[in-house]
């Protein structure tokens, strides 16, 4: 092979290969400017009692005279901040069953974490602050060899399920936040822990561009008046849930 065709051949495939590189560069662009999604801490809190409600009604009234209520099943479970109140809207009476069964039976997160983490969801569609969504993940603290009979009848009845040699159950718990502020009168028991439970709250975030779903924590201000029964519960869910 003479020197010019084999300077053609060399030619000829750089200008291939810097091609499929260019093709390769542009279809698979880490500067597309495309959205992608990142898990952020919005703001954190201090869980300071944890409450069970009954037949609660949340009534706001603006300035301007609009009613509104926020709506809350018959009855659940709520936590209260030093910013915020949380009403858990779904399987609050899940949450109810895993605080009476830990009276007898210890349990443990399973994520043992320092902290609490909840899951920010967008905007709460009513006149709430923001609503929140998040697994409770559970165990048994001991293994499934050092139970009793009668405590592994109640857990499978309870709806947990023997993994890793523990007893384990996940509950999705929804709900609504209010900023305390907007609370008129005190709420009840908001100061009756000797501890407080650091709380971390998380929402997804848009990591290029202006990130619409935002919340906006201070928007909805209008007074919220509360009536109803509102019971001071042992604090057994709020130290699971820390681990």
């Amino acid at each position: 092979m003479n020197k010019k065709t084999f300077g053609g051949i060399l030619l000829l495939s750089t200008t291939l290969l810097s091609g499929c590189t260019s093709i390769l560069w542009a279809v698979n662009n880490p500067n597309d400017g495309h959205r992608h999604n990142e898990r952020v801490e919005a703001y954190t809190d201090e869980i300071q009692s944890a409450f069970e409600y009954k037949n609660v009604d949340l009534s706001t009234k603006s300035a301007s005279g609009t009613k509104g209520s926020i709506e809350l099943p018959s009855e659940g479970v709520g936590f209260i901040g030093k910013e915020n109140v949380y009403f858990v809207t779904q399987n609050g009476n899940d949450l109810l069953s895993l605080n009476q069964l830990m009276k007898d039976i210890p349990l443990k997160s399973v994520e043992n974490s320092k902290y609490i983490d909840i899951n920010l969801v967008t905007d709460y569609q009513g006149y709430g602050n923001a609503g929140f969504n998040q697994f409770i993940n559970v165990k048994s603290c001991q293994p499934e060899s050092s139970l009793t009979e009668e405590d592994k009848s109640r857990l499978t009845a309870a709806s947990f399920r023997l993994k890793d040699g523990f007893y384990q159950r996940s509950v999705e718990i929804k709900g609504v936040i209010i900023k305390k502020a907007r609370f008129e009168g005190a709420i009840p028991g908001e100061a009756s822990l000797n501890d407080s439970y650091r709380v971390r709250f998380f929402r997804n975030k848009l990591s290029a561009g202006t990130d619409g779903g935002k919340l906006a924590f201070n928007v909805l201000m209008t007074p919220v008046t509360l009536t109803g029964d509102i019971l001071l519960l042992p604090l057994y869910l709020v130290m699971v849930m820390q681990g």
